[in-house]
């Protein structure tokens, strides 16, 4: 099982229910995996995800994100439960560390 985290970067212009209805808009379309809630500070905010198949759920956020008007401020990234480190799955060949503050 995976934690796939969806951030977004800056967040401190946005309020706390702009990131709580973006969540309830995204469980309409994650059909693999099941949001496991949701954090903001250090002027970020992240919605975690635990699936099987964390880019298929990515893939199903991303029209979502675009939508709300979010795509500039965003970047996934996912790790194993069971690990600490992180894997960025976006932006797409980005290689630069994805972390959670």
């Amino acid at each position: 099982m995976y934690q796939l985290v969806l951030q977004f970067a800056p967040w401190s212009d946005r309020d706390f229910e702009a990131l709580v209805r973006l969540e309830d808009e995204l469980e309409s379309v994650v059909r693999a995996g099941e949001i496991d809630g949701h954090d903001a500070g250090s002027n970020e905010a992240n919605i975690f995800i635990h699936t099987e198949d964390p880019a298929a759920v990515l893939q199903s956020c991303v029209p979502v994100i675009a939508e709300a008007g979010l795509m500039p401020s965003f970047s996934a990234g996912c790790r194993l439960l069971a690990q600490d480190a992180y894997s960025r799955l976006w932006p797409a060949g980005d290689v630069s560390p994805f972390t959670v503050a």
